[in-house]
Parts: structure tokens; C-alpha cells; sequence
């Protein structure tokens, strides 16, 4: 059993849907069940598109049980176990970042993002269509966003793939979903999306500036 240590940012939207996002791109994500000063859930965890776990897996399902001080903080422990049977053991502390409560808005969100990684240029209109191609990978992105509760900075996020080259070509067809929100806290400022592509087992996330 080993004790993992990489930061974590965590996206958690008020119906209770989660994303954390690992700083390796790894991502846990489910439904966090509340009560009283206790948090628990199941999970599924991903690795990153084009990597894979110690053990050679690519997904993994776990738990979560811990404490959380709401609009303040969240600590507790992750046990994850990969789909070829390596656990581990995580401790999780994460702090409430008051970004949060700035009000969301397909108008608010819309522009052009740019993926540093590949130059690629993610585009969302007013109407939440999403839209981005990357000559890098011949990765064509099309799909949607939508806001889950106007008085909240998360969006949930929907997009799905073609034209992929290898070793991508495993994304074509398929569909990435999760969430997102606005870091006005930088300049420029960025959005961070954590999707997982259920079809083909991997995690997408990023952090993304405005152009």
C-alpha cells in the first residue's frame, strides 16, 4: 500500500457531483454523500489520455470518508484500487476557495480558451456550443456547456470526438463529461475543466486561459 501525496484541486458542484483532479491529471469523481460534519463516497478514478497507473490499468473505483466544514474545508481519505487490483491510500485536504460563490452565465463563460500544451484554441459562444480543433493530435471537439445554478461558479461540461490521430484515435466516437469553473484569480483569467471519457476510460483536464 502506498500513501500518495500530489496535490489536488477539487471541483464540487452544489447537487454534490465532484471532480478532484490530481496534479498528475489523475481524476476521482462521483457524488459526495453529506451528513452532519461527515462526508463519504464511491468513486471512480481515471488516468490521464495517453498514460496509465503502475499496474498498466487506465480506471479504478475507491472510497472517500472524512470531515467537511461547509463553504470552509474538507479533509478525509481516499481508497482507490485500480480494475487490475494495486491500492492505495491517500489523505485529502482541500480549502474552500470563495471563487466559488462568483455567479455563473453562458455569457460570463463564453470566449476563447487556449490548451498551452498544444497551442489549440477551445472556443464557447453565448449559446454554450463548444468547439475546438487541435492540428496537433487532428482532435476535432464539439459539445456543450451549461450552467447548474446561476448563484454558482460551476458549469457542467459535455463534448465528444472525431477526427483523431493515433495514438488518439481510441477518443473518436466517444464522449467527455464533468465540470467546470472561472478562475478570475489570475490574468488572464482561466478556465479549469475536469471531463472523464467513460467510452474509453480516461481522464481529460486542464487549466486554460482566456485569449
Amino acid at each position: 500500500m502506498k500513501r500518495d501525496r500530489l496535490p489536488i484541486v477539487g471541483l464540487v458542484a452544489e447537487p454534490g457531483e465532484f471532480h478532484f483532479i490530481r496534479s498528475d491529471g489523475t481524476q476521482f469523481f462521483g457524488n459526495l454523500n453529506v451528513s452532519g460534519g461527515g462526508v463519504s463516497a464511491n468513486f471512480t478514478g481515471a488516468a490521464p489520455a495517453g498514460f496509465v497507473f503502475a499496474d498498466g490499468s487506465t480506471t479504478g473505483t475507491g472510497s472517500l470518508s472524512g470531515t467537511i466544514q461547509s463553504r470552509i474545508s474538507l479533509n478525509g481519505t481516499l481508497n482507490f484500487t485500480t480494475s487490475r487490483g494495486n491500492a492505495t491510500t491517500s489523505n485529502i485536504s482541500l480549502t474552500f476557495n470563495p471563487v466559488y460563490n462568483r455567479a455563473s452565465s453562458l455569457t460570463t463563460i463564453a470566449g476563447n480558451y487556449r490548451d498551452t500544451s498544444t497551442n489549440a484554441v477551445v472556443n464557447v459562444n453565448s449559446n454554450g456550443v463548444v468547439f475546438s480543433q487541435d492540428a496537433s493530435t487532428g482532435c476535432v471537439i464539439n459539445g456543450t456547456v451549461a450552467t447548474i445554478n446561476a448563484a454558482y461558479n460551476a458549469y457542467r461540461v459535455e463534448y465528444s470526438f472525431s477526427g483523431c490521430r493515433p495514438p488518439y484515435g481510441l477518443l473518436n466516437g466517444t464522449t467527455a463529461r464533468g465540470l467546470a469553473t472561472l478562475d478570475n484569480t489570475e490574468t488572464p483569467e482561466r478556465v479549469i475543466i475536469g471531463v472523464v471519457n467513460g467510452s474509453a476510460g480516461y481522464s481529460l483536464a486542464g487549466s486554460f486561459p482566456r485569449t
